[in-house]
C-alpha cells in the first residue's frame, strides 16, 4: 500500500516539470533549451521511479488478493459444511454455489485493485492543494464541487445497490434452474419436457433483465449528471481564476499583454499596458502605419510601450525615449529629441540614408 499511495504522489510531479519546461520555453525561447531538456529528463526519471514502486507494489497486491480469496473461500466452505442438513434443504445448492463465487470474486477484485483508490484519492487531494495555494477561492469552490459530485453519486448509488440486490437474486435463481435442469438432463428429455424447461429458464433470464434495464438507466444518469457537473465545474473555477486576475488588474496589477503585431487584425484583446518588441519589422511602411492606426482606434485607453529600430514609425507615438549603451539618454517627443540631442539627429539621418536596416535602437512610448 505504502509503495503504491508513493508512486501515485510521486506522478504528481509531471505535470509539473512538464508546465516548467513549456512556460520556460515561451517566456525565453531557445535560450531555455537546455532547462527545458532537463526538466524532460526529469520527466522520465519521475516515469521510472513511479514504475520501481508501483510494478513490484502490483505483483505483491494481486498476491495477497489471490490468497484473501482463497482463505475466504476456505472459511465460507467450513462454514457450510458445519451448518444442518436442514439448513441445506431449504437453499439450493446452485443459489449457495453462485453466491459463495460471488462474494469470493467481488473480495478478490476489490483486494487486488486497491491502488485505483489510492490513485484516485492522491489525484483529487494533489490538484486541491495545488489549487489552494493559487487561490484560496477557486480551491473553496473546487472542494465545494467535489462534496456536491460525491453525494451525488452516492444517492445514485444507493438506489443502484438495491437493485443490484434484486439483480443478484433473480440471478441465483436462474443459476439454480440451469443447474437443475442439466443435472437431470436425462429425466428432462425422457418426460419431453424440454420446451417448458426452456420457457422457465428464459421466464428467470427475464426477471433479471427487469431491475437490470433500470440499472442501466440510473448508471447512465450518473454518469451524465457527473459529467455535467464535473464540466461546470471546471470551467466555474476558470472564470474564477478570470476573475480574480481581472480584478487585480482593475486594482493596480494589470497583466501586460507582450508580443507582436503580425497583420491587420493587430491586438485584439485589450490591457492597461501592451509591450510590443519589434511590432511591425516585418510589414512594410504603408501597412505599418495602417497597424499603428488600428491599435490606436482599437485600444484608445491602453498604454503602447514598443522598441523599434525602424525610426519612421516614432510619429506614432506621444513620447519617445531616446537609449544609448544601456542607459536612458532623454526623453520627449520626437521633435523636442531632434532640437537637442545630436545623437538622435544622428540616428534619423542614418535611417533615412540606409532605410529600415539601422543598427541603433529607440525605445519608444
Amino acid at each position: 500500500m505504502a509503495m503504491l499511495g508513493a508512486s501515485s504522489a510521486i506522478k504528481l510531479l509531471i505535470p509539473m516539470l512538464a508546465a516548467s519546461a513549456i512556460n520556460a520555453v515561451q517566456l525565453s525561447g531557445s535560450g531555455s533549451i537546455a532547462h527545458a531538456g532537463w526538466m524532460i529528463l526529469g520527466i522520465v526519471g519521475v516515469q521510472a521511479a513511479v514504475w520501481m514502486l508501483h510494478g513490484p507494489g502490483r505483483v505483491m497486491e494481486r498476491v495477497v488478493g489471490m490468497r484473501v480469496r482463497a482463505n475466504a473461500a476456505d472459511a465460507i466452505y467450513s462454514k457450510l459444511i458445519a451448518l444442518p442438513l436442514g439448513w441445506h434443504e431449504q437453499h439450493h445448492s446452485g443459489e449457495v454455489q453462485h453466491r459463495t463465487q460471488q462474494a469470493t470474486g467481488a473480495l478478490y477484485e476489490f483486494t487486488q485493485n486497491q491502488f485505483i483508490y489510492l490513485q484516485n484519492a492522491v489525484n483529487l487531494v494533489g490538484p486541491l492543494v495545488a489549487l489552494s495555494l493559487i487561490s484560496l477561492t477557486a480551491g473553496g469552490v473546487a472542494l465545494a464541487g467535489y462534496i456536491v459530485l460525491a453525494v451525488i453519486i452516492l444517492r445514485f448509488d444507493r438506489a443502484i445497490m438495491k437493485l443490484q440486490v434484486t439483480e443478484n437474486a433473480a440471478e441465483r435463481r436462474y443459476v439454480a434452474g440451469l443447474l437443475d435442469l442439466l443435472g437431470n438432463v436425462s429425466t428432462v428429455l425422457s418426460l419431453r419436457v424440454g420446451a417448458a424447461s426452456r420457457a422457465l429458464l428464459g421466464n428467470r433470464l427475464f426477471a433479471i433483465f427487469a431491475p437490470l434495464r433500470r440499472n442501466i438507466v440510473l448508471t447512465e444518469a450518473k454518469w451524465c449528471a457527473v459529467d455535467l457537473l464535473g464540466v461546470a465545474l471546471c470551467w466555474s473555477l476558470v472564470a474564477i481564476y478570470a476573475w480574480q486576475a481581472h480584478r487585480g488588474s482593475s486594482a493596480g496589477g494589470a497583466p501586460l499583454l507582450i508580443g507582436s503585431v503580425g497583420g491587420a487584425g493587430g491586438v485584439a484583446q485589450a490591457s492597461s499596458i501592451i509591450l510590443l518588441d519589434e511590432p511591425t519589422s516585418a510589414l512594410d511602411q504603408v501597412t505599418e502605419g495602417r497597424v499603428f492606426q488600428r491599435l490606436r482606434e482599437q485600444l484608445p485607453e491602453t498604454t503602447l510601450i514598443a522598441s523599434v529600430h525602424r525610426l519612421s514609425v516614432l510619429d506614432q507615438f506621444d513620447k519617445v525615449v531616446l537609449m544609448a549603451e544601456g542607459g536612458i539618454v532623454d526623453c520627449g517627443t520626437a521633435e523636442e529629441l531632434q532640437g537637442r540631442q545630436s545623437l538622435f539627429r544622428d540616428l534619423l539621418r542614418e535611417s533615412e540614408n540606409q532605410g529600415p536596416a539601422v543598427e541603433n535602437a529607440a525605445q519608444t512610448v
